[in-house]
């Protein structure tokens, strides 16, 4: 199904030899989930989450953040379906929190694609279109006005890359297909719509149990979380969003016993 490699074409940079049946296959069948680290924007270094449609070349979903984070793939998957609908099927690679993107797919009907990284569309691939696309928004980001050095938060890199996806990237005409993104978009056949915020909610809600440490302390989804004194030494359920694990209702006994809330700048190995 993924016959062809995803291609952009950057200012001083060959477009990739087109395929055509990445230009004539259906829109909005198939998406390509993937993340990547090491984009130099906006005076720092940042990491990307996306799921992009693999005929189309659609951006759908996205989530900028500092560093890889193990929520940011579900993020991304989140914010495309609530947009755009249910796709048929996805890929996701290894990326960091693909297992939990996995499963909320799983949990919504979506069929889920595995992919090596020489079949289908290669990861390197994928790195060489994010390569070039973020070259794209960078000169974007410092044409507008925006100092090539000046800070700027995630959640105004994220405003501004979806205004700048909307108005710029989904509608050039790539010069291997002749059309935009938005336009194949179009001339494929919708997803089939979004579910009701409930089940949406649902789907990316992870609940486990964890032992709250003597520090009053949880782990989960590589964060140090903390919780009432009162658990210390207590096994506890709790429900974690993975799509924004900001903060994370637990229970004792079905007992509701507030928040558990990150430990700021503390990272701990994943668990799932």
């Amino acid at each position: 199904m993924f016959a062809g490699p995803l291609a952009i074409t950057v200012r001083g940079m060959p477009a990739s030899e087109p395929d055509p049946a990445t230009v004539t296959g259906r829109p909005g069948a198939a998406w390509i989930g993937d993340a990547f680290t090491g984009f130099d924007l906006a005076g720092r270094s940042w990491a990307l989450a996306v799921f992009i449609d693999e005929r189309s070349r659609m951006v759908l979903g996205y989530r900028w953040d500092t560093r890889e984070r193990p929520f940011l793939l579900a993020a991304a998957l989140r914010a495309a379906i609530t947009a755009y609908g249910l796709p048929e099927c996805i890929c996701v690679d290894h990326s960091m929190g693909a297992g939990t993107v996995k499963e909320a797919a799983s949990r919504l009907g979506v069929t889920i694609l595995t992919r090596a990284p020489t079949h289908l569309a290669p990861r390197s691939m994928t790195e060489r279109w994010a390569a070039g696309m973020c070259r794209l928004f960078r000169h974007e980001i410092t044409t507008s006005g925006h100092p090539a050095g000046a800070s700027m938060d995630p959640v105004e890199l994220n405003r501004r890359f979806g205004a700048w996806l909307e108005k710029v990237y989904h509608r050039q005409v790539q010069p291997d297909t002749g059309t935009t993104a938005l336009q194949r978009w179009r001339a494929g056949t919708p997803p089939r719509s979004a579910p009701a915020p409930a089940v949406l909610s649902a789907a990316f809600t992870h609940h486990c149990n964890r032992s709250v440490s003597s520090a009053a302390t949880i782990r989960l989804l590589g964060t140090s979380y903390n919780v009432d004194a009162g658990l210390v030494g207590q096994t506890i359920d709790a429900s974690v969003d993975v799509s924004d694990p900001s903060v994370v209702p637990v229970r004792l006994g079905g007992r509701p016993m507030g928040l558990a809330v990150p430990v700021p700048s503390v990272t701990m190995p994943y668990a799932p």
